[in-house]
């Protein structure tokens, strides 16, 4: 919800209750530091990150789209 706001977002906040939940889902396993994915018009690189959650996302907004 406060990323959303922030960034003029619309992920839900319904199934997914922090960011890092969502990227995570998205890769599909528990991502490594300096992985990155795009979602929609956010480029998430996952600068920490351990075996069970992501600690730290670095977020740009995607020059394609």
């Amino acid at each position: 919800e406060d990323f959303n706001g922030y960034f003029q977002a619309d992920f839900s906040d319904e199934e997914f209750d922090t960011v890092g939940g969502l990227v995570a889902h998205h890769f599909g396993h528990m991502p490594r530091r300096g992985e990155s994915l795009r979602i929609q018009k956010f480029v998430f690189n996952v600068q920490r990150a351990d075996s069970r959650r992501v600690h730290v996302l670095q977020v740009t907004l995607s020059q394609d789209e």
